[in-house]
């Protein structure tokens, strides 16, 4: 490892059970964690959710985007929304 490396973990869950033939749940959850080992110091970490519905290739509900910057953990949130379109 060099020294001036990051340390950066990711996690992703997805579940997607179908109520009916047309209908899906759509549920994600992701996270990442990143560690500056030069200072040994916290640089970004954010955590991702989604809740929706699935019908065809259209994926659509809301979402929360929580975001941490710096070793202080400065928050940054959105939450609104979200259109998803699998085109294959």
């Amino acid at each position: 490892m060099s020294r001036n490396a990051n340390i950066e973990g990711l996690g992703i869950i997805e579940y997607k059970p179908a109520p009916s033939d047309k209908w899906r749940l759509y549920t994600r959850l992701q996270g990442t964690y990143v560690h500056a080992m030069t200072a040994d110091l916290h640089t970004r970490s954010y955590i991702r959710s989604r809740v929706g519905f699935t019908y065809k290739e259209f994926t659509f509900g809301a979402g929360a985007n929580l975001e941490y910057y710096s070793p202080l953990k400065h928050k940054q949130s959105n939450i609104g929304g979200f259109l998803q379109v699998a085109l294959f």
